[in-house]
């Protein structure tokens, strides 16, 4: 079983560290096998994509997307984030008998928030919107990504 894994995460490019659960794909700029992306779509308004690769744990591509969602908006200066929109698709893999998690993507919009309010909603679904701590969504998310070391002082 090991060995297997090990295969996978050679065969796509990733370290025997990066195949321990929960950070196959880890916290990180966009690339090949998966990460992060943003961008400002208007002023206040970032839309975030995540994307994992087929050796993540389930829920990592999302994760990463909140966190980093998270992230910019905790750099603005906001405490709250209000997701306005989000897209989303998995996939599941059987390789084996082996179920993974497969390619899963998320695409979130956010908008910074002073405040614990309800904000404007571009979802179809009403539901998909709603306003969440920054602090608290960070110290949720952290334990299930493998985010990168600090830079030594």
């Amino acid at each position: 079983m090991i060995r297997m894994l090990i295969a996978l995460c050679l065969l796509f490019g990733a370290t025997v560290a990066e195949a321990r659960p929960g950070t196959a794909t880890k916290y990180r700029p966009h690339y090949l096998l998966g990460g992060y992306k943003d961008k400002m779509d208007e002023p206040g308004v970032w839309q975030v994509y995540g994307r994992q690769n087929a050796i993540a744990e389930p829920l990592f591509a999302r994760r990463m997307a909140v966190y980093r969602a998270a992230d910019l908006v905790r750099q603005a200066g906001f405490e709250y984030m209000q997701i306005i929109d989000q897209k989303g698709k998995a996939t599941t893999l059987v390789i084996s008998g082996i179920r993974s998690s497969g390619n899963e993507e998320l695409t979130i919009w956010v908008r910074g928030s002073h405040a614990d309010v309800p904000g404007e909603c571009r979802a179809k679904e009403p539901s998909a919107c709603f306003t969440v701590s920054v602090a608290k969504t960070m110290a949720e998310i952290t334990p299930f990504l493998f985010l990168p070391e600090a830079a030594p002082n």
